[in-house]
């Protein structure tokens, strides 16, 4: 029988609402009830023993923004626009002018590879996970995209008052895209490609094309 532990784990959780594993309850809670320390969510909370604010754990406490992202994806699916622009905030808060790092010290907010063995861990610097986990919470997060074997459907996410959003040359298959979502929640009320309503973008287009989605 498996012991409790009174430790949560932000990537488990998060991956049990992507998948579906949590119900509408249960991912209310989650997002909720999940700890963010000041410069975002960790990989687990709290501090194990041995670790603690002055050394904490590398895989413990620690920011990592492959972890974070995951998160945001999540809240982004369940329309927890505000904890979404949150996380989304904390990466490029913590990425800032000084590069795409491994992992951060959770209160600092500098780069700290965190405590293991008995020794504090360099963090890594130009890591390529921070860099495609920043582009993924903004491509599946902030602008919905939901890859099928017949194209893209689209299912935004995106915060009150941020005003309107563009991803310029986005390319898929044969085609180069022109993104823009005004408005905000997670409702689309109008899909339109190239000034066409549509509900899904074809994945045998090619060429450059304008996507335009307003939400409610």
């Amino acid at each position: 029988m498996a012991a409790w532990t009174p430790h949560e784990e932000t990537l488990g959780l998060a991956l049990a609402i992507i998948f579906g594993i949590a119900d509408d309850r249960q991912a209310a809670l989650i997002a909720a009830n999940t700890h963010r320390e000041p410069r975002g969510v960790v990989n687990v909370w709290p501090h194990f023993d041995r670790y603690g604010p002055e050394r904490p754990g590398r895989h413990n406490a620690s920011c990592w923004p492959m972890v974070m992202a995951v998160w945001g994806d999540a809240m982004a699916r369940i329309g927890r626009t505000d904890r979404f622009l949150e996380t989304l905030t904390d990466l490029v808060t913590l990425f800032g002018d000084d590069g795409l790092y491994e992992v951060y010290h959770p209160v600092t907010g500098r780069p700290d590879g965190g405590w293991q063995q008995g020794r504090q861990w360099p963090s890594e610097p130009d890591q390529t996970w921070s860099a495609t986990t920043l582009l993924g919470l903004v491509h599946h997060g902030l602008f919905g995209l939901r890859f099928e074997r017949e194209g893209i459907r689209f299912a935004p996410a995106v915060p009150s008052d941020w005003g309107e959003a563009t991803l310029d040359g986005l390319r898929y298959r044969d085609m180069t895209l022109r993104v823009t979502v005004s408005g905000s929640g997670t409702t689309v009320r109008d899909f339109r490609l190239d000034g066409h309503e549509v509900d899904l973008l074809p994945a045998t287009l090619t060429g450059l094309h304008q996507v335009r989605l307003t939400l409610a």
